[in-house]
């Protein structure tokens, strides 16, 4: 991978969510989360592996879907940050795979 390259960076992150959801419909929060991922998650890239790519995509999409912006003690400033999504709040992680999601009331 050549992560100094935005364009090889774009790429490689598309392939990768590709692996994963290879049809992405416009407005969902699919399209949301990989846009975040390729717009604004700009330190995100195949140099951390692809399973960086897929965890992050996989949270984001989780963020969208349930609404994340309106998420009891407003949880856009603890995710969908750039600090590894290991220290994000609610995300437990085994090493560097995220195994747990403990949510509790925060999803009102």
């Amino acid at each position: 991978y050549n992560c100094s390259d935005p364009a090889t960076r774009i790429r490689d992150i598309n392939s990768v969510v590709a692996s994963v959801d290879s049809t992405i419909i416009p407005g969902s929060p699919e399209d949301m989360a990989l846009s975040w991922l390729l717009n604004d998650d700009t330190a995100t890239n195949a140099c951390g592996g692809g399973n960086k790519i897929r965890q992050r995509y996989a949270l984001a999409v989780f963020y969208y879907s349930t609404t994340g912006s309106q998420w009891a003690n407003h949880a856009t400033n603890i995710w969908l940050t750039p600090a590894d999504e290991c220290t994000w709040a609610l995300v437990k992680c085994s090493g560097d795979m995220v195994t747990e999601l403990q949510m509790g009331t925060y999803i009102s």
